[in-house]
């Protein structure tokens, strides 16, 4: 029989014991922590997913907040604490022992069953039955293969899930950043975080009683092709719904709303996003209530004046000055033109209780009307109005008899009718006839037709040669000149001319 040697039988047995159930707690808990962290995961990335598919709305970040926090809790307590805190006595670590190791045959069982922490140090058969359960115990690594490829499998699975969680950390989609930093954070508010929003301009308002306001949405974070405006008009709970339009220009969508005469209230809306309440006022202020404009045309063009009643938008030849005659709402002291693109406004004068002023038509631009208001600013007065030069054309010229070429005796004479339109009006025209000499210059000779004539628009004239008196060239040129008035000679421009 072999001398027992080393630390007391029943302290080994304890401490086998012991390391077995710390192996099995940990493979529990890699299991556990694995499974609470795949759940967790799961709801996190559902979470992030219904916080963007509702647009950041405060409702919906804090009902996720819940449900992750809660679900959180949850896990936790069930996979990781619970086995944690399970109390499993030494019969049942070494019946667990007992059951995966068949060769142990009820030794450790019996053993465990034999001892408690005030017995006595055994002696005679109960020391040989304690030292006979850790000699077996020895015989199968203490227990530590039984739990060896449990704690490798949820190592793994721990390891794949963290893994699987990193990458869709760095990698996920753009709202998962935002949308987790609402949920992980629950003293961040909604607003400060979202990326969806609808910038309005201008926001809230003060303008005068009875204007029109142009309201222009832009959306961030999103595109869509629908955008809505709500209107709650002065004391109504009635909310009416109009769909904007896409600018002409740019990304952003605008309405006009027409006939303010009392305080509104009004928000934008898209694609579940939805923007602040704003609030237009409206007030006793100076407004344009009739512009007028008289169009002086340029000198070359010999066009009368032209008065245009209750107009706005300019659209006129290139270099046409215009006299504006405005008349406002209520009356105010002063007022000015403000023209995009130049620095300084026009200023406008006080006639009889409306405003006059001029400009000059050069390039494509807006203007806009501004009053004095009772607070002694300048407040908009008016819409933004269009300028738009208008390109003057050369006139079209054709021959339409003989509309070919012709041989003509000496005597005989030959008739040409031309017709001519313009988009302004012919004052006059002429035919060139033309010859040439060998080792000569060429040398032509016109006729004029229709000078001083009535200015129309379109014209058709006949007129002969005596081939007698000049002998033609193979081409006979024929051209018309725009009308001519006494001042041209001094203006900036000469008459367009076109040749057939």
């Amino acid at each position: 029989m072999r001398r027992w040697t080393g630390r007391e039988p029943s302290e080994e047995l304890h401490t086998v014991i012991r390391d077995v159930r710390r192996r099995w707690r940990l493979r529990l808990l890699l299991r556990g922590a694995a499974i609470a962290l795949a759940v967790g995961f799961g709801i996190f990335l559902l979470s992030t997913f219904g916080i963007d598919r509702l647009r950041f709305a405060d409702p919906a970040v804090t009902t996720f907040r819940v449900v992750l926090w809660g679900g959180v809790i949850v896990l936790v307590s069930l996979f990781i604490m619970r086995p944690l805190l399970r109390r499993v006595t030494d019969q049942q670590v070494a019946l667990y022992l007992e059951e995966h190791e068949p060769t142990l045959e009820a030794a450790v069982l019996s053993a465990v069953e034999e001892i408690g922490p005030d017995t006595p140090p055994a002696q005679g058969l109960r020391r040989r039955l304690l030292e006979e359960a850790v000699e077996r115990a020895r015989r199968v690594e203490r227990g530590r293969r039984i739990d060896r490829d449990g704690l490798k499998h949820s190592s793994a699975w721990l390891g794949g899930v963290a893994t699987v969680v990193l990458l869709m950390t760095f990698f996920g989609p753009g709202f998962q950043g935002t949308a987790g930093s609402l949920l992980l954070s629950p003293w961040t508010t909604a607003d400060a975080a979202n990326p969806y929003a609808i910038d309005v301009q201008p926001g809230d308002a003060l303008v005068p009683r009875g204007s029109d306001q142009e309201i222009v949405a832009f959306t961030r974070g999103f595109e869509t092709d629908e955008v809505e405006i709500a209107v709650q008009r002065g004391e109504s709970e009635t909310w009416e719904r109009f769909r904007m339009l896409p600018v002409e220009e740019g990304d952003g969508f605008e309405i006009l709303l027409f006939d303010l005469n009392e305080p509104t209230a009004y928000t934008v809306e898209s694609e579940g996003v939805r923007s602040p309440v704003y609030t237009i006022d409206v007030a006793d202020l100076p407004f344009v209530d009739r512009i007028d404009l008289e169009y002086r045309f340029p000198a070359y063009t010999g066009l009368a004046p032209r008065t245009e009643e209750d107009a706005g938008d300019i659209a006129v030849l290139r270099g046409t000055q215009v006299l504006l005659s405005i008349t406002p709402t209520i009356p105010t002291h002063a007022g000015q033109l403000v023209i995009q693109g130049r620095e300084e406004p026009i200023p406008l004068e006080l006639r009889k209780g409306a405003f006059s002023g001029t400009l000059t038509v050069e390039s494509e631009t807006f203007y806009r009307v501004e009053l004095a208001g009772p607070n002694g600013g300048f407040v908009v007065a008016s819409p933004d109005y269009l300028i738009e030069p208008l390109d003057d054309q050369p006139p079209a010229v054709s021959v339409s008899e003989p509309g070919r070429d012709v041989r003509a005796n000496p005597i005989e004479e030959v008739y040409v009718e031309v017709e001519a339109e313009d988009d302004f009006g012919i004052g006059a025209g002429w035919s060139c006839a033309s010859r040439s000499t060998a080792g000569k210059n060429r040398r032509s000779r016109c006729t004029s037709r229709g000078e001083g004539a009535r200015r129309t628009c379109r014209v058709a004239t006949r007129f002969s040669w005596r081939s007698s008196s000049w002998s033609l060239a193979t081409s006979s040129p024929t051209t018309l000149r725009r009308p001519t008035c006494p001042a041209e000679a001094g203006g900036s421009r000469r008459p367009r001319t076109f040749t057939s």
